[in-house]
């Protein structure tokens, strides 16, 4: 099998790193975006901003927004970077699962960092160690769950 040039390794390594990027703001965007949306419902319809229902559309809908964008990262890294072909139905399994598993790390994690006094324990050192926690989080999410659209992919191959 033809192996991929040096050139061409990089631009798929360069587009993919450009390409997570973008979702990842769009994403930052799209959160600013609800958030603010809700906030002008509240101000142009102060009753329909006092309703328990409001708040929960938006924040189910600020989650559902987030879990297709993460999906999206995940399909198109699990689709792309490999160097085998691969059907987006293959990877949408292992896509769906990381997405999700993603999302709940997002939310445990944001929720740890909120309510833990880590900054009393470590200083202003702490910042750095809850970046380097996360990044080797998310790391180990998306190496788990692409080993797992490899296995599946050489189960069905059998």
């Amino acid at each position: 099998k033809k192996e991929r040039s040096f050139l061409f390794q990089r631009v798929v390594a360069a587009s993919m790193a450009l390409l997570c990027g973008m979702f990842i703001l769009v994403s930052v965007v799209t959160t600013a975006m609800i958030g603010r949306f809700d906030r002008f419902v509240r101000a142009v319809l102060p009753k329909a901003g006092k309703l328990a229902l409001t708040g929960i559309v938006f924040e189910i809908l600020l989650v559902v927004v987030s879990f297709f964008l993460t999906l999206c990262v995940f399909s198109l890294i699990y689709k792309i970077v490999p160097y085998t072909k691969i059907r987006f139905s293959q990877v949408t399994p292992a896509a769906i699962m990381a997405a999700w598993t993603w999302e709940l790390a997002k939310y445990a994690f944001t929720t740890l960092i909120r309510f833990s006094n880590y900054k009393n324990v470590y200083g202003s050192i702490a910042t750095i160690i809850m970046i380097l926690s996360w990044v080797y989080l998310s790391a180990a999410i998306l190496l788990f769950f692409a080993e797992y659209s490899a296995q599946m992919q050489r189960k069905r191959s059998r």
